[in-house]
Order: structure tokens, then sequence, then C-alpha cells
């Protein structure tokens, strides 16, 4: 419990020194600002360490010219604001509709690809990864050492469209068998 309040004492005392330091940081950039038109006053509030740093005056304001614009003027700017907001929301929109129409086909074709894959497997071939290239699937038939020949007999055929090509010559075969 003692500990707790130590803690909490600790963390108030860097609390009030921070809000002391954001203050004293404030009152000399107000002195400073007000250096330059009434030096007299700002000298009381200023520090003496920044005083002699930086010196009277040399920080200051000005207040600029009011705003010529006219109502109509305003109105105008409005009216420009918002057509390039359209403009702009117009542009989102269509990128965003053509972003969703790829991503779409990116995802039938995917959908297309685990259909094979699955029909594949159902089909009962046995999947694998291909030895030299990881990121291809590839289909186990008669002896394991029997996979390796696909790649370099097939080498630009990839394995799904072997297989259907496998597929479509067994269904064939089977259908001019029945006949």
């Amino acid at each position: 419990m003692l500990q707790r309040f130590i803690e909490r004492r600790k963390l108030l005392t860097i609390f009030i020194s921070t809000a002391h330091n954001s203050a004293a940081l404030a009152l000399d950039l107000i002195s400073l600002i007000l250096s330059k038109e009434n030096p007299s006053v700002a000298s009381m509030t200023l520090r003496g360490e920044l005083q002699a740093m930086v010196g009277l005056g040399k920080l200051g304001t000005q207040k600029h010219a009011e705003s010529a614009l006219t109502p109509e003027k305003k109105q105008e700017l409005s009216a420009v604001t918002n057509g390039w907001n359209v403009l702009a929301i117009d542009e989102i929109t269509d990128s965003t509709i053509s972003a969703a129409a790829a991503l779409e086909k990116e995802v039938d074709r995917e959908g297309k690809y685990w259909e094979d894959v699955l029909s594949i497997r159902e089909g009962g071939w046995s999947m694998c990864r291909m030895p030299r290239e990881r990121q291809t699937l590839g289909v186990r038939f008669g002896f394991n050492e029997g996979m390796s020949l696909v790649p370099s007999i097939f080498p630009r055929l990839s394995v799904i469209s072997w297989y259907r090509s496998v597929n479509r010559a067994c269904s064939q075969q089977t259908r001019s068998s029945e006949t």
C-alpha cells in the first residue's frame, strides 16, 4: 500500500513538472512576441537566460489584411470545391469497381483451381508438391520414382492440364470400348 502511494506520488510529481514546464514555455513565447511591441512589459515576464540568448524584439507578429473575398466569390469557390470533390468521389468509385472486378476474377480463377485440385483428389490420385518446385502441386502415379519423370516428359504443361488431358483420353477410351 505504501509502495503504491510512493509510485503515485512520483507520477503526480512528474505530471506537475511537465505542466510547469509547458506553462513556462508558453509564457516565454508570449513574452517574446510581446517584446516586439512593448519591450518593458515583456522584459518583466521573460526569463533572464532567454532574454540574454535571444534578445528583446527578435520575434514578433503581424496582422494580415482582411480577405477581399466577396460572398459571390466564396460561393463560386465553394461550387468549384464541391465539383472537385464529386470528381474525386467518381474516380474513387470507378477504381473501386475495377478493383472489385479484378478481385472477383481472381477469386473465380482461384475457385476453379481448387475445384480442379479437389476433382483430382476425389479421382483417387495422390497429390504432392514437386521436389524442385515447392509451389507446384503434382499428381503421384505408379511408383514413387515415376513422379520425377512428369516434369521432364511434359516440361511446359502444368500438372492440372496434364491431368485433364489424361482424364479426357481415359474417358474417350472408355466410351470407345463401350460401343
